[in-house]
């Protein structure tokens, strides 16, 4: 028997765990499991736009529903955050990893959209707001891609304001 896998542009290596006690987990070195959800398409998310060149593009967007795995606290429901778009993730595989600070500029910049995403509601933030926001996540993010799946990125226009706000808070020092 085959066992159908849906593909999501994605990468788990880039997918932030978005927590309340983030900060205090990070300074653990303990191997962490996710799975997202393997409920695609229901359980998803898409948003539809117009990307700078003119084409129609229809997206699952952030944040996704999943599972995570910690040695010190158990298995817990919660929200994940792609910050690369451009390399797949199979929902509901299991992929593990480890808890890392951003200290880069465009991690910096991602992290501050994720909590702006956060305090807009998170799962239930206008979707034109968690679209903007995830796609804005992808473009800053999208230099420092492998690049797996390719090198074309479909840009939406409305995630500009974020980049310069992100950019913006980072910079300042004030992020």
């Amino acid at each position: 028997m085959l066992a159908l896998r849906t593909v999501l542009p994605c990468s788990v290596k880039a997918i932030v765990i978005w927590l309340l006690f983030a900060a205090a987990a990070a300074a653990r070195a303990d191997t962490v499991t996710l799975t997202l959800d393997p409920n695609y398409p229901s359980a998803y998310i898409f948003y539809s736009y117009t990307a700078a060149d003119g084409t129609s593009q229809t997206l699952p967007i952030n944040p996704y529903l999943a599972t995570m795995n910690d040695p010190s606290i158990g298995t817990e429901s919660i929200l994940a955050i792609c910050f690369d778009i451009n390399n797949p993730t199979y929902a509901g595989r299991a992929y593990t990893g480890h808890y890392a600070y951003p200290t880069d500029l465009a991690s910096m910049e991602a992290s501050y959209l994720v909590d702006l995403m956060s305090a807009s509601g998170g799962y239930t933030a206008p979707l034109a707001e968690q679209g903007a926001i995830s796609l804005a996540i992808w473009e800053i993010m999208f230099p420092t891609s492998t690049k797996t799946d390719g090198t074309y990125f479909p840009a939406d226009p409305a995630a500009q304001a974020y980049e310069t706000q992100a950019n913006l808070a980072v910079t300042s020092g004030g992020w």
